[in-house]
């Protein structure tokens, strides 16, 4: 004779879940609702964070090629009426070097492209030791002039600043 499939060997395994795995459950969801919190905080400073992030990375960018391109340096050119920049040889800065990765122009334009996400972020100055809107590298990644370079980024009423160690050309972002 078969045994009957449909009949449980626990009778209470049917009837419902039991204290231990109720509290298991809510432990899971408060666990998960802690960490989602700070995700649901202000969108603003989160676009700034990754706007600032992306920034120091293409500035970083910039910065290694002139020490691995020492005959023709980079500079990034700053386009404040577009909110964005671009990669640039120092031999000419009004034209973008290719980006390495989709091989279309360096260019980022925040509300755009690449920085779709970041619509709200604006570039609101930008303090160049050469006092233009381009900051230029050394041969050694360091800046062309003794005076560190300030960018300012703004979205809905809070800001942050990157700054340009002169020496090293080594980016510091401040805090909110």
């Amino acid at each position: 004779m078969l045994p009957d499939m449909n009949r449980s060997r626990h009778p209470r395994a049917a009837a419902g879940m039991t204290l231990v795995e109720v509290t298991m459950v809510l432990l899971v969801l408060a666990i998960a609702a802690a960490m989602v919190a700070p995700l649901m905080g202000s969108t603003a400073a989160s676009q700034l964070r990754s706007a600032a992030a992306m920034l120091v990375a293409d500035l970083d960018a910039a910065r290694l090629q002139s020490l691995t391109r020492g005959h023709d340096r980079y500079v990034v050119v700053f386009d404040m009426d577009a909110n964005g920049y671009h990669l640039a040889r120092a031999s000419d800065p009004a034209k973008a070097v290719t980006h390495p990765v989709d091989a279309g122009p360096y260019v980022v334009r925040f509300g755009h492209g690449r920085a779709a996400t970041l619509a709200d972020v604006q570039i609101t100055d930008v303090q160049s030791p050469a006092g233009d809107d381009a900051i230029a590298f050394g041969a050694f990644g360091q800046l062309t002039s003794d005076t560190p370079a300030i960018i300012t980024l703004t979205a809905d009423g809070g800001s942050l600043t990157i700054t340009l160690d002169a020496v090293t050309g080594e980016a510091t972002i401040s805090d909110l």
